[in-house]
Formats: C-alpha cells, structure tokens, sequence
C-alpha cells in the first residue's frame, strides 16, 4: 500500500523543550534546572514536578521553589523511569525535572548493571564466553531505553530538564602533558536529542560553560544560534532564561538580550612590512572565522596566529586575546569585521570586531 503524506507552511509553534544540564558534584546542576523551571512556568501554566534519585536532596531547595516531588528509589531500569515520567504526566505535570538522569546508565538496576547480571548469569567468571555474550546482553538493556526515549519525545506539551552526573575523563598522549576534560554519565542517545545542553564546571555555582576547548566537552555542549543572544558569559543560569526559552517554544519573540560574545579585544598586528610596492593599509571586510592555527614563536619570530576567514584568505596577528576572540567567533559562527594592512607576503589584523547588525 502506498504512503500518503501531506504539508504546510513550518511555524514555530509549542515546539518541545528538551534541555540537558551536565555537571560534577556541587556545580549547581538542581539548583540551576529549578530556576529554568521556574522560568519556563511563567509562559507554560502548570506545575513543576521533581524525579529525585539523589536521596531526597533536590528538597533541600523547597524553601526557594514549590515543586512537586516524586522519590525515585532503584532499581534504576530504563522502564523504571518511563513509570515515573507517566506517573508525573498522570497527575497534571508540565514541566518535569529529572536529577539525576545518569542513574538510568550506572545506577543500581540501571543499563550497565543489566548488560553485567546477564553476563554473570548466563556465563559465570567464564571470560571468553562473557566476551562472546556482550552484545547479547545489550539486547534488551537498550530495548528499554529506546521505549524510554521515545516515550519522552512523544510528550510534546512537557518540558524537560534533565541533569546528568559528569565524570573527569583523562585523555593521554604520548610526549603530552595528561589532558582533562569533563564527560557525562550515561550514554543514551537522547542525550543528543536535547534543545539545549549545557556544561556546569566544577564550582561554577550554575554558570555554564559555553566553548570548552576539550574535544569531548564540545560534544556536550549545545548552543543553537537562536539562544545565544540570550546568554552572557560568566551569568548564572536564571528563571529569566527559562522564561525565554520557553517563549521561544511556544512560538514568541524572546530577543532583546546581550550577546554571549565577549567584548572586542584591541589587535596588536605583528611590524608592517616597509612602505613599498604592493602594500595596502586598512582594507575592511566582513565575514566569519574558519579556522585559527598558532604558530609558536622562533629564535628570530614571536608567536603568532593565522586566522583563516569566510573569503578564504588568512589574516596573522601577534595578540592572543584576538585569536581567543577568533575562535569564540568561529564556535558561534559570528559575523565579524576584519581591518587589515597586506604586502606580497600576507595580510595582517589591524582590527577584529564584532560586524554592526545590517539594518532592513
């Protein structure tokens, strides 16, 4: 039989809001999903309801908030927490707050924990076999999670939060110094499903950070261009942003506030080259960072960086705090504006700027 489909014009209209919060002990992770929570109720009427796996400890804010709070003891099964989002969903939720959501990997009776019961069950201290048996064990464990995720994702008229546990990874290379980075505790798919996914350093007191140079950390960041405005670096996470957000999903207009991007840095370019033949100075463009490529100084150089542009050409600068600028620019694909002299050899940064909105 054949398919039938049909179409209209795309509005944004009460579009789900999944939002994900990754954090180490103590960075504001519950604290900071309750301000957003909050936020996000003064646009989309209904009560706020608590997943707690952690012991009780997200009532440590009740003097601050009002929430409704569902205990959640183990076994922490995929099916386990299904159970408890309909039991929110039952009883009239519309924004759901589940800390944590990393117990669903590693807590007891979590994934982890079935994939290793069906390898002690069906093969013992037997390591071979165990070896043999591992994708059979993740059989039903994962089954039960994509029942989760896609019961989550049907939920279209529930907000989100989840907070997820994070664990420092070591990464080593050899002749390297051991490079740290911060990575979640779970490794279910709808981690990447979320709207927003936000990264809670160690003490940060909920403020996030937004373009970490750690590999793996940009992974867990997610920062679509229509939110960014929205965010200031250094700024807790607030109810006003959850306000916002929630504005936006619903279909409204949410602008009006400052840009995350840091204010210009003055260019230090390396000496011009010597007035002659086929030097230019001052010459204005527009575009946006590719790239940015260090070179370490020599016995006879400075340290200098390369900053490849929109027009395919690239721009040298001797200053640090422009190639810092460059590459924020490059993570949020910003519009910048380029002043630069040129010779036979290169072009060198006179200015870096944030580009003027275009009016009209």
């Amino acid at each position: 039989m054949a398919r039938t489909f049909t179409h209209s014009t795309a509005t944004r209209t009460d579009v789900p809001l999944l939002i994900g919060i990754t954090g180490a002990s103590s960075s504001g992770k519950t604290y900071s999903a309750l301000e957003l929570a909050v936020g996000v109720q003064s646009v989309r009427p209904g009560p706020i309801f608590c997943v707690d796996t952690e012991g009780g400890r997200a009532r440590h804010y009740s003097d601050k908030f009002t929430f409704e709070h569902v205990p959640f003891a183990p076994p922490f099964g995929p099916l386990d927490y299904k159970a408890a989002i309909d039991y929110c969903v039952s009883k009239g939720a519309r924004i759901i707050v589940v800390d944590s959501m990393s117990h669903e990997h590693d807590g007891d009776g979590g994934v982890l924990d079935q994939i290793d019961d069906y390898l002690e069950k069906k093969a013992g201290d037997n390591w071979e076999k165990r070896d043999r048996l591992k994708f059979a064990a993740q059989i039903k464990p994962k089954a039960e999670r994509k029942e989760l995720n896609q019961r989550i994702l049907q939920l279209t008229d529930v907000t989100f939060i989840f907070c997820y546990r994070a664990h420092e990874k070591i990464r080593l290379t050899k002749g390297k110094d051991p490079e740290k980075g911060w990575a979640p505790i779970s490794t279910s798919p709808l981690f990447f499903d979320m709207t927003l996914r936000l990264l809670l350093p160690p003490g940060s007191d909920g403020r996030p950070l937004f373009f970490p140079q750690d590999e793996g950390e940009k992974l867990l960041t997610k920062l679509p261009y229509q939110f960014r405005e929205w965010f200031k670096a250094g700024d807790q996470l607030n109810a006003e942003i959850g306000r916002k957000l929630a504005l936006w999903a619903k279909g409204g207009d949410a602008s009006g506030s400052p840009a995350l991007l840091p204010p210009p840095a003055p260019a230090s370019p390396p000496a011009r080259a010597a007035t002659g033949t086929g030097v230019t100075s001052h010459v204005t463009f527009t575009g946006t960072v590719k790239n940015v490529k260090d070179r370490p100084k020599s016995a006879t150089k400075p340290a200098s960086f390369c900053i490849t542009a929109s027009d395919g050409n690239d721009y040298w600068t001797t200053d640090a705090a422009v190639a810092d600028r460059a590459r924020v620019a490059s993570e949020v694909d910003a519009e910048m504006k380029f002043t630069y002299h040129a010779d036979e050899k290169a072009r060198y940064l006179d200015g870096f700027e944030v580009a003027p909105e275009k009016e009209g």
